[in-house]
């Protein structure tokens, strides 16, 4: 699958006044097509990863956690994720 031309960022810059007439989803959808775009250039998230095995008589559970090293990314989505109940476990 590619990107749809039809929902990128263009070379045109709305004013202020323009953005300001945009409905509540409107803006939302602008924003996060925006975010997305401005996503691709940024850096990469990285982060260490521990697992650990543990076997219990005969069942292996498994824990992974992990902790971020560079955000990356991921700093443009930082407001959707603290309201966000999907938080990666640490270890």
């Amino acid at each position: 699958v590619q990107e749809h031309h039809a929902i990128i960022m263009t070379k045109t810059v709305p004013t202020t006044e323009k953005l300001n007439s945009l409905s509540k989803l409107e803006k939302q959808v602008y924003d996060m097509v925006l975010r997305t775009t401005l996503a691709m250039f940024a850096d990469p998230y990285e982060y260490e990863e521990t697992t650990i095995l543990t076997q219990i008589g005969e069942a292996l559970f498994k824990a992974t956690g992990k902790v971020p090293t560079n955000q990356g990314w991921k700093l443009l989505f930082k407001a959707d994720t603290e309201t966000s109940k999907d938080k990666e476990d640490t270890i």
